[in-house]
Parts: C-alpha cells; sequence; structure tokens
C-alpha cells in the first residue's frame, strides 16, 4: 500500500506511528498506576470512616462506573469531521454506535461487579503494573525461588491473586 492513502475528504491519512503509540501506552499505564494508587487511598478513607468491605466495594464499583460513563458520553457526543462524505459519516456513527455499546456494557459490569478488593487491600494491584511482565516470568521458569523472595519480601495475597489470574503451570498456593 503506498504512503498517499487519503480519507474521504481527501486530506493524507496520518502514518502510524510507533513512538505515539508507546507515548499512548506510556500515558495510560500512569493512569492506571494513579488509578491503583487513588483507589487505595479510598478504601482507606472509607475503612477509617467505618465503612464496611462490602458497601466500599460497591461505593468504588460505582465510582469506576460512572467513570466509564463519561467516556461513553463523551464518544456517543462525537460527530465525524465537518465535509465528511456520507458514506464517510454512516461509517463514523457505526463505530460510534459500537464503541459506546462496548463502553456501556463495561460499565454496567463495573457497577455491579463489587469484586471484594477492599477486604484485601487491592489485592489485585499487580495487574497492570509493568514490573507484573517480569514477575509473571518469574513465576513460569522458577517458580519455588519467586515464591521464597517473595515471602521475605511482599504480602503473598499479592502473588496469591497475580497466581490465580495469570494460572502458570505449576500453581505454588492453596487456590
Amino acid at each position: 500500500m503506498s504512503d498517499d492513502r487519503t480519507e474521504q475528504s481527501g486530506s493524507p491519512l496520518p502514518a502510524y506511528d510507533p513512538d505515539a503509540y508507546r507515548e499512548e501506552r506510556a500515558r495510560i499505564g500512569l493512569h492506571q498506576s494513579q488509578a491503583i494508587e487513588s483507589r487505595n487511598l479510598v478504601y482507606r478513607a472509607l475503612a477509617a470512616a467505618g465503612i464496611g468491605h462490602e458497601q466500599a466495594d460497591a461505593i468504588v464499583s460505582q465510582v469506576q462506573a460512572g467513570a466509564v460513563a463519561g467516556a461513553h458520553t463523551c464518544i456517543s457526543e462525537s460527530t465525524a469531521p465537518h465535509g465528511a462524505d456520507a458514506r464517510f459519516e454512516d461509517g463514523w456513527h457505526e463505530g460510534v454506535r459500537d464503541v459506546a455499546r462496548q463502553l456501556l456494557h463495561i460499565a454496567d459490569t463495573t457497577a455491579t461487579a463489587n469484586r471484594g478488593i477492599a477486604a484485601s487491600h487491592g489485592r489485585y494491584a499487580l495487574i497492570g503494573q509493568p514490573e507484573t511482565l517480569v514477575i509473571l516470568e518469574r513465576m513460569e521458569t522458577v517458580p519455588f525461588l519467586l515464591r521464597g523472595t517473595w515471602e521475605s519480601e511482599e504480602e503473598d495475597v499479592f502473588l496469591d491473586d497475580l497466581e490465580f489470574a495469570w494460572g502458570p503451570r505449576i500453581r505454588l498456593s492453596c487456590r
């Protein structure tokens, strides 16, 4: 395919830029890390205020669903570029509806998840962290060494839950 691809309007399509994509991934990773830290802070504040684990999970699930609902609204209200061909507009709107349906599904499932995170102090905090790739590699290649080193440094629940989610060949936890 030549590099002179154009949109329906006649202007050139932007080329794929791996550096820009890496930057986007880094920014998303930062937002995910900050969200985990903030969620844990909210759980600690709710616990200090006397809010029980189940109610805290419900509150946080509702806040997270609200954030997804906000993204849904932004996507749903977007429009095709001004002056776009009617066929392009039809495709645009169909794509927007597909994304909006997916976001609605995510919001619905998030709102009702009540995952039990508050009972374990953010037990899935490792998911989405860059260092998790190294931990998973160690879990697959040297699970006994990882477990022995881990037990002297970190809470077992983090590794247990990561092991449960990953499903390695050798399970060392009791789950």
